[in-house]
């Protein structure tokens, strides 16, 4: 069977309580499970550019059916916000889903437990638990009970004989029922099989239409290591093992039941030999899964669990799900069997790894802590610097902020070079080469120069709206639809034409027109660029919030910060960073700033400075040292060293001591990247 040719569900419709016709819903539903933790669940939700409203909490190793009917996450203090799951599904501003993996039992208890639950034993247990959910707001949980039961390490599996096989069902069964019984109770009951763990059929343990919602598969990628990790055929072995993937989705065909796929991931092979690391093809083919099926929803295990990857520290994967499941997937609900995006067959252990990129020419907006390098444009130099450093980058920043017309400024210079004649400068080919997994971050300036003095006003106006959908259009048409855009940034400096002005009405008018700008470009089809609000660190103390555009349109708060301090301040360290970290509108209250916003950070340029200036550091490895603790500490999209002369900044090649730093910190192995 070829990849496109799983089977699609058929829709049926009836009552509501009948389960046994229940209406298919096919709402493809974006979830993530990030540790039973809220604050990473928002970190994940900065990660691929949208705040999910889907998530799954774990309920599975209680010991005593006191902690098992009155799960952890109802009641935890109320200054753990992180675990504040009641409060997140009551939001009245959203309306969330929340999906709670639940044991059938307590571990440890009687070994006759299956015997003694299909009975009718602990009915009552059942009972209290529905209770308590419906009292804490989760009424309307999706409920996974007993999940990946045909596996062999969870207390509560279906056993190893066909007695027990029916008691299992049967048990699962009467508790269905005893919790829907409860008044307020309205869940949706998963059952959910380890994909291909035991070829157990699944008939054999299958409790029934009638109390069944969703037929659930975890799959993960995870291939016997003879296969190897070429595609598609790791793909289909995967797909097409006994009571696999395959096997689940007719099987959910047949009886007119929605699939979830409530755990998918991929798997570290360094750990686990049966995983392919950073195979964005098995990605792309769950995608493809999501898209032309009934699934009521899937969630990315977002998680380090014996071997499982978190999607930040996978650059490739990373830009597939926000390809299929971002702001415009092609994997969302009502997207219909759209045509996946071509993709070429990788081989995922030969696959570029040498970088911590982004994804798909972009940085993710998180805590990707990607390091990137301002390179004079210059693809050799890039390369030159990652000869300097040991590693190639797979993130680069380039400039068109010194356009004099609006055809420069609509049509950047880099997408259109010749390539006979500059090798050098042929940015949309290297994202493309990269497969997803290179970062393009483009410092376009917010007009070209010349404009009338009162440009500001006509921007906020509309007046060069339909610039910047050209802007768009002609970056999506090069691939880089996904680029990360410093849009007018340092404004707060006033060197450039770009710059906020010095009136209140000035500051208003550009936050009105950098807003308008970032609706304008993320109007036109193709666009997923991250919009990167950048001020400079050393200059102009005027307040954020004047010039500040919103959270609607800001992915990412940045700062240019080098090292320039007042030759009154000197050169010792840490006092000379401490001078910088305090200035007024400098990088302690953008810090601040960003976190209040819940928004990661960028350090979109930074270098220390010539020492024959007054206010130069010369080669200043602490200044070094303290930027890499932020990247460490905070959430940090991604950071870029100025390899140039330019502005008093000194190239990493001719700093021995911040260039070893560097790459203690950000070099292979370094203790300040994404993972």
């Amino acid at each position: 069977m070829s990849a496109a040719s799983l089977p699609a569900l058929a829709s049926t419709s009836a009552g509501a309580s009948d389960r046994t016709a229940t209406q298919v819903r096919n709402d493809k539903t974006v979830c993530a499970y990030t540790s039973n933790d809220l604050d990473q669940l928002k970190q994940f939700g900065w990660l691929v550019g949208k705040q999910l409203d889907c998530s799954m909490v774990f309920n599975d190793e209680a010991t005593t059916w006191a902690e098992w009917s009155d799960p952890w996450f109802l009641h935890m203090p109320t200054e753990q916000k992180q675990f504040a799951w009641p409060a997140w599904v009551q939001d009245p501003a959203a309306q969330r889903t929340i999906v709670v993996t639940q044991a059938l039992v307590p571990v440890g208890i009687e070994g006759d437990w299956r015997a003694r639950g299909a009975s009718g034993e602990y009915d009552e247990h059942f009972r209290t638990l529905a209770e308590k959910l419906v009292a804490g707001g989760m009424g309307k949980a999706i409920i996974r009970l007993g999940h990946e039961a045909n596996g062999d390490w969870y207390f509560d599996s279906v056993g190893n004989a066909e007695a027990e096989y029916a008691q299992w069902r049967s048990f699962w069964a009467r508790a269905t029922r005893i919790m829907d019984a409860v008044p307020g109770a309205a869940f949706e009951f998963d059952w959910t099989v380890n994909a291909g763990y035991r070829p157990v059929p699944f008939e054999k343990y299958y409790p029934g239409d009638d109390v069944v919602d969703i037929i659930g598969i975890d799959q993960y990628d995870s291939v016997n290591p003879d296969v190897g990790v070429k595609q598609p055929l790791r793909w289909e072995a995967l797909r097409d093992q006994p009571y696999g993937l395959g096997a689940l989705l007719r099987f959910a065909r047949e009886r007119g039941k929605p699939v979830s796929i409530p755990e998918w991931g991929l798997l570290d092979s360094s750990v686990d030999p049966m995983g392919a690391n950073d195979d964005w093809y098995f990605a792309d083919r769950i995608a493809q899964v999501v898209r032309e099926n009934h699934v009521r929803y899937h969630s990315y295990f977002n998680a380090e669990n014996s071997g499982t990857i978190r999607l930040q520290d996978l650059p490739g994967s990373r830009a597939s799900w926000k390809r299929h499941f971002g702001a415009t997937g092609d994997s969302l609900a009502g997207s219909g069997p759209a045509a996946p995006t071509p993709t070429p067959t990788p081989t995922p252990g030969q696959q570029d790894q040498g970088g911590q990129g982004g994804q798909g020419g972009t940085v993710t907006a998180g805590d990707s802590k990607t390091p990137c390098v301002s390179a004079q444009n210059s693809l050799q130099k890039l390369k030159e610097f990652g000869w300097l450093v040991g590693k190639q980058l797979d993130c680069a920043v380039v400039h068109n902020d010194a356009a004099t017309s609006w055809a420069d400024w609509e049509d950047p210079w880099m997408i259109h070079m010749p390539v006979a004649a500059y090798p050098e400068y042929q940015w949309p080919q290297w994202v493309r080469d990269g497969r997803g997994a290179r970062t393009l971050v483009l410092t376009q300036s917010l007009a070209p120069k010349g404009l009338p003095a009162d440009w500001r006003a006509r921007g906020a106006a509309g007046e060069y709206d339909e610039r910047a959908r050209a802007l768009a259009r002609n970056l999506v048409a090069r691939g880089l639809g996904s680029t990360v855009v410093r849009l007018g940034a340092k404004a707060n400096g006033d060197w450039a034409f770009d710059n906020i002005g010095a009136t209140d009405a000035d500051f208003a008018n550009w936050k009105a027109y950098w807003a308008r700008v970032v609706k304008a470009m993320r109007s036109v089809p193709g666009a997923d660029f991250t919009f990167d609000w950048t001020v400079n660190g050393n200059w102009r103390p005027i307040a954020f919030d004047k010039y500040y555009p919103g959270d609607d349109v800001v992915d990412v708060i940045g700062i240019a910060q080098y090292d320039f301090a007042p030759a009154a301040v000197g050169r010792a360290q840490p006092a000379r960073f401490t001078y910088q970290l305090g200035l007024a509108g400098g990088l302690g209250q953008l810090l601040a700033f960003a976190e209040a916003h819940g928004k990661p950070l960028s350090i979109s340029e930074w270098a220390v400075t010539d020492g024959a200036r007054s206010d130069g550091s010369g080669d200043d490895w602490a200044f070094a040292d303290q930027l890499a603790k932020i990247v460490r500490e905070r959430v940090v999209a991604y950071h870029a060293y100025v390899e140039s002369t330019a502005n008093g900044a000194l190239p990493l090649s001719g700093v021995s001591g911040t260039r070893a730093s560097w790459k203690r910190h950000f070099g292979v192995g370094g203790d300040s990247l994404g993972r």
